[in-house]
């Protein structure tokens, strides 16, 4: 898995709310799809 930094990046404001983005929340997984899939398939 790639490694990335865990940090904040600042996209300014609009109006009087800040944009950021923070990258600190911890490991993704690409099989979060396929669980959708199969869930929506047993309701189905």
């Amino acid at each position: 898995m790639a490694k990335c930094s865990g940090g904040r990046i600042d996209f300014g404001r609009l109006g009087r709310r800040v944009i950021d983005a923070d990258f600190s929340g911890g490991d993704l997984s690409s099989d979060g799809g396929l669980m959708l899939v199969r869930q929506v398939d047993r309701r189905i």
